[in-house]
């Protein structure tokens, strides 16, 4: 039985791995007709993973609104302040978005009388948003290690390489560039539809894939973009960042070495000794002061 139809193979490219899991064990299901007792213990342990993903996304959450307030009250005078700030935000949104995403899932919350199939909405409203975030908080952090790099190479000329306002206007092109391409592009190839749900006997809102040479298309594209710029790209800058700062800072520490080394043979082998004593010529009593140089 045919189970790759553009609506999975839409499914497969935008969600999280957590998603991808979901919909590949249920056309596991689907396809090799397993009984009803299989479908009861996958929606069981589904139930109680999300629990668990719940549970940690709220410590995470907790911990990122406690960073915004800190660097709030610290003030945004230091560059490096608006970043971690920008940083604690983009997480805070991509895992209360996890957390929506968790929810959805849960059996209890997508068997209730909710006017919608929750497990097909979230897929662009929580699973696609929240790996934007994701990759947002990716782009940051190679922001933020770059910015590490250039204070160690440039510290003399840091303040105006990275000021207030290429930070400020760095971090909104970062926002832009990931949320407007991805937004635009998911909420294109998925149409919200109204389905009939027979365990219901209700009609309720779902989605489904649009079926077009051009949505296929920017499917295909879109998944390039966020694999290719929003992913690969961040990871390599950070790995550059950081291999540029480790070998800058060996270089400074060897210099450091050798220079300590230098003034400390300087010090041992330059010594002045004064010696006093008293006077041997006729008059007697004088004070004689020898200055002797060891080289």
């Amino acid at each position: 039985m045919k189970v790759s139809t553009p609506e999975n193979k839409s499914f497969l490219l935008t969600t999280p791995m957590s998603d991808i899991l979901i919909e590949s064990t249920s056309l596991i299901f689907f396809s090799t007709g397993n009984s009803s007792n299989s479908s009861s213990l996958f929606s069981s342990l589904l139930g109680h993973i999300s629990y668990v993903m719940i549970f940690i996304a709220f410590f995470g959450m907790l911990g990122n609104v406690l960073i915004i307030i800190t660097f709030s009250k610290i003030g945004f005078t230091e560059t490096i302040n608006i970043s971690y700030c920008a940083l604690g935000l983009s997480d805070l949104l991509c895992v209360a978005l996890f957390t929506y995403n968790a929810v959805c899932f849960l059996p209890a919350f997508a068997n209730s009388n909710i006017p919608f199939l929750a497990r097909e909405v979230v897929v662009p409203t929580g699973g696609a948003t929240s790996d934007m975030f994701c990759e947002i908080t990716a782009w940051i952090t190679a922001f933020i290690s770059v910015e590490r790099c250039l204070c160690v190479v440039f510290p003399l000329k840091i303040k105006t390489i990275v000021s207030r306002r290429r930070t400020i206007l760095t971090i909104v092109a970062i926002f832009f560039m990931a949320i407007c391409p991805i937004m635009s592009i998911t909420f294109y190839i998925y149409i919200f539809v109204k389905k009939f749900d027979a365990r219901r006997n209700a009609t309720v809102i779902g989605i489904r894939f649009r079926e077009s040479s051009l949505a296929d298309f920017l499917d295909d594209l879109n998944f390039m973009y966020k694999l290719v710029i929003m992913n690969i790209v961040p990871l390599v800058m950070v790995f550059v960042s950081s291999f540029t700062l480790a070998v800058h800072l060996n270089k400074i520490a060897s210099w450091r070495l050798g220079n300590s080394d230098a003034a400390s043979k300087n010090t041992n082998m330059n010594r002045i000794v004064v010696v006093r004593g008293g006077g041997g010529g006729e008059g007697g009593g004088g004070l004689v002061e020898v200055v002797v140089v060891v080289v």
